[in-house]
């Protein structure tokens, strides 16, 4: 099953509700979420990528629950629009960085980061300072 299935996902901070009953089906594809400040657009992509809790509901990413965060993580990509690295970080480093989070041991991550920068043109620039433009 290739969506994110979403069924009376709820979500409080204290006594303030973040989510209310959401329901919904995304299927493949790209997707936008839209909404003023403070209607739960954070807090429901931080649920997705299993950094923060629901309070009830059922949520699964590509059939598998949220609860079994390690499986979802090797599932998804999540970047929230407020990212930072060290700021001397090299792009090769922060790419192996970025595969230590994502669990790989040292062989995976050596492949992977290489073929990453292959991919993208960068393996000439890998031992350059990472630079984050906003």
């Amino acid at each position: 099953m290739d969506a994110v299935e979403i069924k009376k996902l709820n979500k409080w901070y204290g006594k303030k509700q973040a989510l209310y009953d959401v329901s919904l089906s995304i299927g493949p594809g790209m997707f936008g979420l839209l909404g003023r400040n403070g209607a739960g657009k954070t807090t429901l992509m931080k649920i997705l990528a299993t950094l923060i809790r629901k309070k009830s509901g059922e949520v699964s990413v590509c059939g598998v629950p949220v609860e079994n965060a390690a499986e979802v993580r090797r599932l998804i990509g999540y970047l929230p629009q407020e990212f930072s690295m060290y700021p001397s970080m090299k792009v090769g480093e922060a790419l192996e960085y970025l595969a230590i989070l994502a669990g790989l041991n040292g062989s995976q991550r050596k492949e992977r980061v290489g073929a990453l920068l292959e991919r993208v043109n960068l393996t000439e620039q890998q031992n350059k300072e990472a630079q984050l433009r906003t």
